[in-house]
């Protein structure tokens, strides 16, 4: 008899051990469950095979191949496109060559007598047979009854409770004659047990019958049933002639190679070929695939363990499934029913909580508490704050969820009946966020000041106004429509400290904070002329009549932004002549690709040069930062027009002689600095780290070299429009222009390169850095800054990726690609010398 193995699903319910792998492949007892079955039908005398391919059909076919290796014949058929259960069958008609034939699945871990079932259809003289079992829960399958000789009376599909009338049911394995086959519609969707069967009973000439049978029969259909049929199988509930030595005494099978150290405590479980577990290990009820090792003093019990797996000292394993190739850190635990697909790294410490789902290529960093199932992003982190506040995937890595408890979390750190401020930009996405981050804050009992689509820096700088203590600020990401960021402030305005932000980061993984009861939870409210308080504070700083006295001509680019709704009203005050560009808010124009950011200045320049402007200002969507061309038109590079703000500051002679700039900017500004008698501050290469410097009373300018600019008597933060405002101060009472200015700034070379260097080796290449540089003129700021001759070179590992970032300037090309040169050779070779230590 030919048999039918339907191995064509997509195994939905099993993700994510489905990612990698049809349903059919995935191990059971360190075998693909379909061998299994292949087994059992050759173990009954069935070896001529026709398999229906779906999903994935060349994993299948690479594997068991024409079937010669597992002693049977495979005749292998794709489908073209989802007929149903039924619908495959029909499609291989022609190539069934005996009027009775059998199908099973592909995805069922069994030991029933098919040649019984075969002689009860035969015996019966029966059309069609299924074959049926008896189980505790019939719910998720099609339920059966049979009258005394087994002909079926009476067929439901997937009942509710209070449609159970037995426990009895189909288990998806059946014995046909070809003429049902055709009551199947050609090419259309037709399944088994919704169509066929319902069908076959209302037949008087079609014979259908049940098999009940005794054996065992356990339908891998989701993760739970998975674990559980492991479960069994080490219990003896069935044989499936597994691999190895038996050692009865403990109830373990033992493959080939493998050895468990005399000092473990192991019972109740199967190892694979080549399986090495190592001292005072603790394993029980548990499959160990082939080549795994075990560390020291680890703990698993009731777990599947995956083939090529490596499991550090000290973890514990609760109840867990683990994918091939998973590598498990030192100190690790992993709850009850948490599911590491293949191919993931957990860290050192990390803590997998009960129930959660990691998908394939996933990274879990050291220490961190993984309480959510991680499923689209990259890796999970033990930080979830970085160089820019938070930032991912919207609806993928920032979910509604995600933002919800995140709000919580900072709710949290400020604590009962105070008020924080929220606002965002105009998109709706942003719009979403902020809603769900409020749903959180409101649900720890704080109350919200709801600014709606309002730049930060005016959130920023009404702060004190309202009372607030603290802040959030939501916002598409400017150049990649696919990302959310979310920015966090103080009661100052300012960005959190790390300290703050590591706080929310605890609470945000431990969820150790209260929701509070109904009556406690947090109000919202919406301030009104919060943009009257800023404006009027905004212009009592800036000597307006020496602006006004200029007569400026500007061109304005708002980028879409809120600044377009407040700006327009302080020019007008100013009297400055203006053009305004995307003047409009428009959400689907907030987050411009690279070429659009660039043609936007390209049409700025244009404008600027045919207007006979004096200048030209893009503010971005934020209004954080601008963005500057002369009277010509030309494009001011970001490093030139931070040398140019810092030349203006010095040469207005301030009392105040102090800026803060990052530790890449241009050596131009030291040298200016002498001139003038100003002191330099560097700081690291972050806002935040701008923010926290310019809060000292004595800075009085603070830039970075992507357009943000800091003026700390108005506001220690960044202000696009106060930075514009402040420019045509300096310009009207230096009474100069923009072009004449940069005369004074000596061009300059810069060159940029990242290089890969894997997170584990961060450390030590810095290590490398400061034993061979730590006696050169070197800065440690921010990575390690080399200062020689004819310029300087900075690198340093960046918070998020496995990389080095390298910066150099000089005031020759070839001298600036030359450091940065030197400074990747350092990196490639000790990269290379730790390789070959480790594998000396």
């Amino acid at each position: 008899m030919q048999a039918v193995i339907m191995a064509g699903g997509f195994g939905t319910r099993l993700k994510p051990l489905t990612n990698n792998a049809p349903k059919p492949m995935i191990h059971v007892a360190n075998k693909p469950m379909m061998e299994h079955v292949i087994n059992l039908l050759k173990i009954h005398g069935i070896v001529d095979l026709i398999i229906l391919l779906y999903v994935q059909p060349e994993v299948i076919k690479n594997y068991f191949k024409d079937g010669a290796d597992f002693g049977v014949n495979i005749e292998y058929v794709l489908a073209e496109e989802d007929y149903g259960t039924a619908g495959a069958v029909k499609n291989v008609e022609k190539i069934i060559k005996e009027d009775g034939f059998l199908v099973i699945s592909a995805d069922i871990i069994t030991d029933i007598n098919l040649r019984k079932s075969i002689d009860f259809h035969i015996s019966r003289n029966s059309d069609a047979t299924i074959v049926l079992t008896r189980i505790e829960n019939p719910l998720p399958y099609g339920i059966v009854i049979t009258d005394s000789e087994g002909r079926i009376t009476k067929f439901l599909e997937k009942p509710t409770w209070s449609e159970v009338f037995s426990d009895t049911i189909n288990t998806g394995i059946y014995v046909l004659n070809r003429n049902v086959l055709k009551l199947i519609p050609e090419k259309s969707e037709f399944d088994f047990s919704k169509d066929l069967f319902p069908m076959l009973l209302k037949k008087e000439d079609i014979s259908l019958f049940g098999y009940i049978s005794s054996g065992y029969w356990r339908d891998v259909g989701t993760l739970s049933e998975y674990r559980q049929s492991h479960l069994d199988i080490i219990a003896g509930k069935i044989d499936l002639n597994i691999e190895g030595e038996t050692l009865a005494k403990n109830n373990i099978k033992i493959g080939e190679k493998s050895i468990i150290d005399i000092s473990c405590d192991v019972e109740n479980s199967i190892f694979g070929k080549n399986v090495h577990i190592l001292q005072n290990c603790k394993i029980k009820n548990c499959v160990i695939g082939d080549n795994c090792t075990i560390g020291e003093n680890t703990v698993l019990s009731g777990s599947v363990v995956g083939k090529n797996s490596k499991i550090g000292a000290n973890c514990e394993i609760q109840e867990a499934i683990l994918g091939y190739k998973s590598n498990i850190g030192r100190n690790v635990f992993i709850g009850s029913g948490a599911v590491i697909s293949d191919i993931c790294n957990i860290g050192n410490e990390a803590v997998i909580n009960p129930n959660v789902k990691i998908w394939p290529f996933k990274n879990v960093e050291e220490g961190a508490i993984l309480s959510e199932s991680l499923i689209w992003s990259d890796k999970w982190s033990a930080k979830i704050f970085g160089q820019y506040g938070i930032t991912g995937l919207a609806n993928l890595e920032i979910t509604p969820e995600f933002a919800s408890k995140l709000g919580g979390a900072f709710g949290a750190t400020i604590g009962k009946n105070k008020t924080i401020s929220v606002s965002r930009d105009s998109h709706k996405t942003s719009r979403l966020f902020s809603r769900a981050m409020m749903s959180g804050v409101l649900s720890v009992g704080v109350n919200v000041n709801d600014f709606s689509d309002t730049p930060i820096s005016i959130v920023r700088y009404q702060a004190k106004q309202f009372k607030s203590y603290g802040g959030i600020h939501v916002r598409k990401h400017p150049f990649d429509k696919k990302l959310l960021n979310i920015k966090f402030f103080d009661s100052n305005g300012l960005d959190l400290s790390a300290l703050s932000e590591q706080k929310i980061e605890r609470l945000f993984f431990r969820e150790d904070y209260t929701r509070v009861g109904s009556e406690e939870t947090g109000e919202i409210f919406y301030p009104t002329h919060g943009t009257e308080y800023y404006t009027d504070g905004f212009l009592n700083t800036i000597e307006t009549d020496k602006i006004i006295k200029r007569k400026f001509k500007v061109v304005i680019d708002y980028s879409y932004g809120s600044s377009s709704k407040i700006f327009p009203t302080v020019i007008g005050r100013l009297g400055i002549d203006s053009i305004h560009l995307n003047a409009n808010l428009d959400q689907t124009k907030i987050t411009k690709t690279e070429k659009e950011f660039k043609k936007s200045l390209k049409d700025l320049s244009s404008i600027v040069k045919s207007v006979g402007a004096d200048l030209g200002i893009f503010i971005d969507n934020g209004g954080e930062k601008i963005y500057i061309c002369d009277e010509n038109g030309d494009n001011i590079d970001g490093n030139t027009a931070l040398s140019l703000m810092c030349l203006l500051v010095m040469k207005m002679g301030k009392t105040d002689k102090i800026i803060t700039v990052p530790i890449n900017s241009s050596f131009n500004i030291l040298k200016m600095a002498k001139d003038y008698n100003f002191e330099v501050i560097l700081a690291k290469n972050s806002s935040n780290a701008l923010m926290e410097k310019s809060a000292d009373s004595k800075v009085y300018f603070a830039g970075d070299n992507e357009g943000g600019y800091i003026y700390s008597k108005f506001m220690p933060a960044f202000d696009g429009m106060y930075s514009a405002i402040k420019l045509l101060e300096m310009l009207a009472k230096l009474n100069t222009t923009i072009k004449n200015e940069l005369r004074y700034i000596e061009p300059t070379y810069f060159e940029y390169k990242m290089i890969p260097c894997p997170t584990e080796l961060k450390g030590f290449i810095m290590r490398k850095f400061v034993e061979k540089y730590r006696d050169d003129n070197a800065l440690f700021i921010d990575g390690i800054k080399l200062i020689k001759s004819n310029g300087w070179v900075l690198a340093y590992p960046t918070s998020e990726g496995a990389h080095f970032e390298i910066f150099s300037e000089s005031r020759e090309k070839e001298d600036a690609l030359s450091l940065i040169d030197q400074f990747r050779s350092d990196i490639e070779g000790w990269k290379n010398e730790r390789d070959f230590s480790t594998l000396s």
